[in-house]
Formats: structure tokens, sequence, C-alpha cells
């Protein structure tokens, strides 16, 4: 699973944007778009992830965490946003998959 955080801050700087400037795009004071960087919120809401994916071009399966280099995570992803489920099950949908990874990292 990808660091969600590091490909919001990575997207935000190779277009040149402040914190300020991307917390406008998304209706957030520069504050919360620091925490979604650092990883300091649990989930982000569905309505923050398009936004994001709109205005830095991040995939869906970045801001899901989910890693983009397996075709079949591709088609898993395809076949969630076909869903078009709304916010409160995104963000479930979000809770379990992390909790699904510390399960994994637990057994490491």
């Amino acid at each position: 699973m990808k660091n969600i955080g590091e490909s919001i801050k990575k997207a935000r700087l190779a277009k040149e944007m402040t914190l300020e400037q991307l917390g406008e795009k998304l209706g957030l004071q520069k504050s919360v778009v620091a925490k979604y960087e650092k990883n300091k919120v649990a989930t982000i809401p569905r309505d923050k992830i398009k936004i994001l994916h709109d205005v830095l071009g991040i995939s869906y399966m970045d801001l899901l965490g989910i890693s983009s280099n397996d075709t079949n995570n591709n088609d898993i992803m395809l076949e969630i946003e076909n869903l078009k489920l709304d916010d409160k099950s995104l963000n479930r949908l979000l809770r379990y998959a992390k909790l699904l990874k510390e399960e994994e990292n637990d057994k490491k």
C-alpha cells in the first residue's frame, strides 16, 4: 500500500502549488492539507478525494493507497469506481482496506 500523504505532496509540488492554494481548491485550511500530507487524517472525504484527483491528477488508486503496479489492482479499482459508492461507503471501504493492510503488516 502506498503512502497517500506522500502521493498528495508529490503531486502538489509537481504542480508547483502551495498548501494554501490546494487548500483553497479543497475548501480547507492549509493546516488540514498538511495533515493529509502527513497522514494525520484517518479518512479523506470522498468529495475531497475527487477534487484531489481532478486538481492534482492523482489516480483514485493512489488516493486509496493501493499500488497501481499490478493489473489486477487496476481491475479492482475500476470495479470500485463503477460502484459509485456514496461518501459513507467509500470511507468505510478505505478504513477496511487500511485495516487489512495493518493485519497484513502484523503477520510479517
